[in-house]
């Protein structure tokens, strides 16, 4: 280019249509034949105390809830989702399509990640409008997805549930097949929205500590941090498992006496005592590698709210899994590691505890992951914000501030044992913890302390 024209250019998108990205949904073993309000978006009300928030005030009028997606929009099943659980239907789903190469039909699985985020979503705030921006998996599609939702402006919180590993980044660019500036420029289009007021939740992942799908790589996998997960600039929404005693096939059984981190671990004991079991059924299999996403960024520094924050940085960890499978009774590790720490929050994500989504091509399933609480906190804000006069804008500054004190809107899931995301497990007695985050909400609190 004309060095005229070459100098305030950062970096060029768009040349390659290369991109690995995966939805976080993970289905769970056991089937369903209808919605149940043990496995609706009540749920999630009532167990992190928002059932009078989202009953009681403006339930999200006048907001719209923002839906980043890589799948089609199957309209006629959210609708009769919203229908099932009661809440409107009519002239609230909105559509955008945004730019983005095509790589490949995203298949089944995306369209259901739609429609469980924008059912969780609209379930919550059955008064706000969900608007869904869909785009293709490309690098330049994730940064049209989002340019268009802040340029548009009409969402004030956002829902991501789709990530990649910080090592594909880094193979991409070391291949010259995508601008190593790409993370800095992703983040700073997140930043234009925080600076706008949006809210912006994304998963933080379904394979633990580690960035990419176990089963995707015969070699064991690295500890990855999780894109965009990662970002300062959002809040990212890991997992954890509610307490469950239930048998699954003959010497499969699982018995969580209280909740905590959501990891495969829970399923070791049995693994070890009846592993043929998990071969003739290998959906019980792939809970053995699935977990909340967290850990510490590689690509963004510490940010200034995580400074000082007592766990932060440092780390608990106890290796769960070999190259040869699960391994008993790992021991405790510690170590110090500086970087963007997250999670930020964890609500439900095992899919053993999960939600009940309807889909087109496979009618009621109950399903869990991550993908199922980014949505679930984007709504939160748009009832909080239907509230207020402001919206909340980014969140994590004053959550890390809140949890330092004596009235903090967060219980901490910060035990070492039976606690952990494959890799990372608590730090009894501190703030933070990559397996957990800050914890779980109690949203009726964050409402009265929130500024």
């Amino acid at each position: 280019m004309p060095k005229q024209v070459a100098q305030p250019i950062r970096a060029v998108v768009g040349v390659t249509n290369l991109m690995i990205a995966k939805s976080l949904t993970t289905k769970s073993p056991a089937q369903v034949k209808h919605l149940t309000a043990k496995r609706s978006p009540t749920k999630f009300l009532k167990q992190y105390h928002a059932s009078n928030l989202a009953t009681s005030g403006q339930q999200g009028a006048g907001q719209t809830v923002g839906i980043i997606s890589f799948g089609h929009v199957p309209t006629a099943a959210i609708k009769h989702f919203w229908r099932q659980a009661g809440v409107p239907t009519t002239g609230r789903l909105e559509t955008k399509t945004t730019g983005g190469a095509t790589v490949m039909d995203n298949g089944d699985d995306s369209d259901d990640e739609t429609a469980l985020d924008a059912e969780q979503a609209g379930t919550i705030a059955p008064r706000a409008k969900v608007r869904v921006y869909t785009a293709k998996f490309s690098d330049i599609g994730w940064l049209d997805a989002f340019t268009t939702a802040f340029a548009e402006n009409r969402a004030s919180s956002l829902s991501l549930s789709w990530g990649l590993s910080e090592n594909i980044l880094r193979d991409l660019n070391r291949d010259h097949l995508l601008t190593p500036l790409y993370g800095d420029i992703m983040n700073t289009l997140l930043a234009q929205g925080a600076i706008q007021g949006i809210s912006t939740f994304v998963a933080s992942g379904d394979t633990g500590a580690y960035g990419q799908n176990l089963s995707e790589s015969s070699a064991m996998p690295g500890i990855e941090a999780d894109f965009p997960a990662d970002s300062p600039w959002v809040t990212a929404t890991g997992g954890s498992t509610l307490p469950s005693k239930k048998t699954f096939a003959p010497g499969i059984s699982v018995n969580v006496t209280r909740e905590r981190t959501w990891g495969g671990d829970i399923f070791f004991k049995s693994y070890h005592q009846h592993p043929l079991q998990f071969i003739k059924h290998p959906i019980l299999l792939e809970e053995l590698t699935a977990a909340s996403g967290g850990g510490i960024s590689s690509l963004y520094g510490t940010p200034k709210y995580q400074q000082g924050v007592a766990g932060v940085n440092t780390y608990n960890a106890r290796k769960y899994l070999t190259a040869v499978g699960p391994k008993s009774g790992p021991k405790l590790i510690h170590g110090y590691r500086s970087g963007r720490n997250y999670p930020d929050v964890v609500a439900n994500a095992d899919p053993i505890t999960g939600y009940d989504i309807y889909s087109k091509n496979d009618g009621w399933e109950l399903m869990g992951g991550t993908s199922a609480v980014a949505p679930q906190f984007a709504a939160m804000a748009a009832v909080m914000n239907s509230d207020r006069s402001q919206r909340m804008g980014l969140w994590n500054p004053q959550l890390y501030a809140l949890a330092q004190t004596d009235h903090s809107p967060f219980t901490r899931l910060d035990a070492a044992t039976n606690n952990g995301n494959l890799y990372y497990v608590g730090q009894p007695g501190k703030v933070y913890n990559q397996a957990a985050g800050l914890g779980t909400v109690n949203f009726e609190k964050l409402a009265r302390s929130y500024q």
